[in-house]
């Protein structure tokens, strides 16, 4: 007999002792698994099924409910109660509507409203890694009143790409996912599911993962410390240029910057080197307080952005000149003073005095002329002799000159060598933190 079909479906034709229909259902799908919860949904994936006679769609089932019907390979049941456990079914559908048997049966659970953590889509969602070279993306993780440790795992990876985590566990907000690749990694788009787990609860998200041939040509800023810059007075921060096997020339510009503060960049044109010196400057108006700063990089069509923290104080009104001095320099006792002025009043004050332990050199003293307002402090190691004065708490020190502050040191016939010494003063006037420092 010649077969007959209907919509795609063989009715019958060719069917020893007659015409009897092909009841034959279809495969049953593969690998059903539970790929994602939240406190109120869960996200099946399984594989496809094929037969001679063809599947048109999916039903999956909520033990004996059906409760959805996708014609894709991945379903998310949501509207779900919180802290609840749900068993799934999924059976392959044809055209005529015939139904495999059931799949084999997963279980999930939602999360808690409270207590609860979810995996956050990774920055950036793809990440091109050349052969030989590495690459990064940021992986958050989303808390809701959960404070456990999260342990991360890459599933999916390339062939020769091997995947890190900086940290691996945490009780943060984030881990930075590190991608390598060897020089003989498979080439090509991949998809590598990263899994976030805590206790017996299981997160996952998607990174997209393309690897390259050669190595990318690229440049990012680095990192910016806060800054405060008294008003009248300048404060200099140095901007890292990073650059991956990138040679272009770059410029910087900054926005952002409070009412009164103007920049300047050394070198002040584009330059092919890995820093740039950035030169705030408040006037004796500048608005006070802290704002956030964007430094942009440009080279060509390329921009790159760093933030970071600038507070304008109130105006300096003062400084501080530190005087080395070395007092006694002899073969079995050593004096080094440090004399400091003042030209306006200083409310907090930190001075320190390091000195090389060389050959026979021990502690032996130290004393300052300002008095009970100072702190005085000492600690040695085999490499050096800390000396520490320190203004309390509360305490100010008045517009002066030729106060000292002395450290001793014995020895035991050999000449110690005090240009190898060390000294720092950071001090407080009028609401701006300087520090100085030099060698005796």
């Amino acid at each position: 007999r010649i077969p007959v079909y209907d919509n795609g479906v063989r009715i019958f034709g060719n069917e020893p002792g007659g015409s009897t229909p092909d009841t034959q259902p279809p495969t049953t799908p593969g690998n059903l698994r539970v790929t994602g919860t939240t406190t109120s949904s869960v996200s099946l994936a399984w594989d496809a099924s094929t037969d001679d006679i063809g599947v048109t769609g999916y039903q999956v089932l909520r033990g004996a409910t059906v409760v959805g019907s996708p014609t894709g390979l991945t379903f998310t049941d949501s509207g779900l109660a919180a802290a609840t456990t749900y068993s799934y079914t999924v059976r392959a559908l044809d055209a005529s509507g015939k139904q495999s048997a059931a799949s084999t049966a997963v279980s999930a659970t939602t999360g808690s409203v409270a207590g609860d953590y979810e995996i956050g889509a990774a920055s950036p969602g793809t990440v091109t890694v050349a052969r030989g070279a590495s690459a990064s993306a940021t992986i958050n993780i989303v808390r809701t009143s959960f404070t456990g440790s999260v342990a991360f795992t890459a599933s999916g990876l390339p062939s020769g790409v091997t995947a890190s985590f900086s940290p691996a566990s945490t009780t943060g907000n984030s881990t930075q996912l590190t991608l390598a690749a060897s020089s003989t990694a498979t080439l090509g788009t991949a998809n590598v599911t990263i899994t976030g787990t805590s206790g017996s609860v299981s997160k996952t998200t998607v990174v997209s993962v393309n690897v390259t041939g050669t190595t990318p040509s690229d440049f990012t800023l680095g990192s910016v410390s806060p800054l405060s810059v008294a008003r009248g007075t300048s404060g200099a921060a140095t901007v890292a240029i990073n650059r991956t096997n990138f040679t272009g020339a770059v410029s910087l510009a900054a926005s952002g910057l409070p009412s009164g503060v103007t920049v300047a960049f050394n070198p002040s044109t584009a330059t092919t080197g890995n820093s740039v010196t950035a030169t705030f400057t408040a006037s004796g108006t500048a608005t006070l307080g802290a704002a956030t700063v964007t430094l942009t990089a440009t080279s060509g069509s390329v921009t790159r952005t760093t933030t970071f923290s600038l507070t304008v104080t109130g105006t300096s009104s003062g400084t501080v000149t530190a005087t080395p001095v070395v007092s006694t320099n002899s073969p079995w006792f050593n004096e080094l003073q440090l004399r400091v002025a003042n030209t306006a009043p200083i409310t907090a004050m930190t001075l320190t005095i390091v000195v090389q332990r060389t050959a026979g050199v021990s502690y032996s003293g130290q004393y300052n002329t300002v008095g009970g307002q100072i702190t005085q402090a000492n600690s040695s190691t085999t490499a050096a002799i800390t000396y520490t004065f320190t203004l309390n708490s509360g305490q100010t020190l008045t517009a002066s000159t030729g106060r000292t502050f002395a450290v001793q040191t014995s020895g035991n016939g050999s000449l110690h060598p005090t240009s190898g010494d060390t000294w720092t003063v950071t001090y407080t006037s009028g609401g701006a933190s300087t520090t100085t420092s030099g060698t005796f």
